[in-house]
């Protein structure tokens, strides 16, 4: 049971991506306007392309020329890539040394299955995660050679911006709603507090 790029397509259209086909098995999905990321052109702009292969039964999602590596610290760079492939999950960097073009990809055999619609947006919001939290250490480590990945509290605060930015707007809003008013609660007076019984229940 091979996946179509018709199957693709729904799943993106349900998730509000907007696509272009480009091949006949595979689309590309534009992001503008990212807070961190820039191309090799300088602009906040990624392509992210969705491939499929075999017929149907390999998946790739990927940023073809996310960066171009060259200049005297290439090595630098590959090894930033190599402790950000350590840390992290899913993601995987190509390095094509004829003409430096570096691409995050996610891929992976569909074999006689199948992907869900949130299985392919977790691997789109992936790639665009990932370059967005990791941009400036990997232009650090291209410019300068110094490898410095954010630390835990960085990474922590990154994969939540990620997880908030793939929820739905109205989910979002009534997350935001939620803990406005359980912030209410524990600023009043009434009742919950637990300061005289320190082995009660807490409210949250």
């Amino acid at each position: 049971m091979a996946m179509t790029i018709q199957e693709v397509e729904r799943h993106l259209q349900a998730e509000g991506l907007k696509y272009q086909r480009i091949r006949d098995a595979a689309v590309g999905l534009v992001f503008g306007d990212l807070r961190r990321y820039r191309n090799p052109e300088g602009e906040p702009r990624l392509l992210v392309v969705v491939s499929l292969e075999e017929n149907g039964e390999y998946l790739k999602v990927f940023a073809p020329q996310a960066f171009t590596a060259q200049g005297p610290h290439v090595d630098d760079f590959l090894r930033a890539c190599a402790m950000i492939q350590w840390a992290t999950k899913l993601i995987q960097f190509e390095y094509d040394p004829s003409d430096g073009e570096i691409r995050p990809i996610v891929e992976f055999p569909i074999e006689d299955g199948t992907v869900t619609q949130k299985q392919l947006a977790r691997c789109v919001h992936a790639v665009v995660g990932l370059l967005e939290e990791y941009y400036p250490a990997l232009q650090q480590a291209l410019e300068t050679g110094k490898v410095a990945l954010p630390g835990p509290e960085e990474a922590l605060a990154g994969m939540l911006r990620q997880l908030l930015g793939q929820l739905p707007p109205d989910q979002l809003a009534r997350l935001l709603e939620d803990l406005e008013s359980r912030g209410r609660g524990q600023g009043g007076s009434g009742g919950g507090s637990t300061t005289d019984d320190p082995g009660g229940p807490r409210e949250l």
